[in-house]
Parts: C-alpha cells; structure tokens; sequence
C-alpha cells in the first residue's frame, strides 16, 4: 500500500530516500471513475439500474413458489 507512515512505500522510503512510488495505473483510473460517476447524471441512473436489476434477480432466485399458491 502506498499511505504515508506505515505502509510498504513509506519504510522503504525511510530506507532510500530517493525511491519514488506510483499508484498502479488501473487503481487510478477506478478511483478516477468512481469520482466522475458521482457528479454524472448517467452513471447514477445506471448506477440506480444496476442495483434494482441485482435485488430483482436476488429476490427472484430466492421466492419461494409455493408461498404464492397459498390464499
């Protein structure tokens, strides 16, 4: 990990203070997403989809048929 006091980066730096550290490239780019699909209409709406059709497709694997035979 790449923090400021305990982590890997950081004692190998107190090691060799001319080491530089780089957030993998894809990290940025997820974190970069994440930011821009707070502030994008779109990506909340998708957003908002993706989580109806997941608690749809979780509630229709787990219904149970029988309890709507029953009047």
């Amino acid at each position: 990990m790449t923090g400021k006091i305990n982590s890997v980066v950081a004692q190998l730096k107190k090691k060799n203070l001319l080491m530089t550290s780089v957030h993998c490239i894809a990290h940025r780019l997820h974190l970069a997403g994440q930011d821009v699909a707070k502030e994008v209409v779109y990506f909340k709406e998708y957003v908002n989809m993706k989580l109806f059709a997941n608690n749809y497709r979780i509630i229709q694997t787990n219904a149970k048929p029988e309890a709507y035979a029953r009047y």
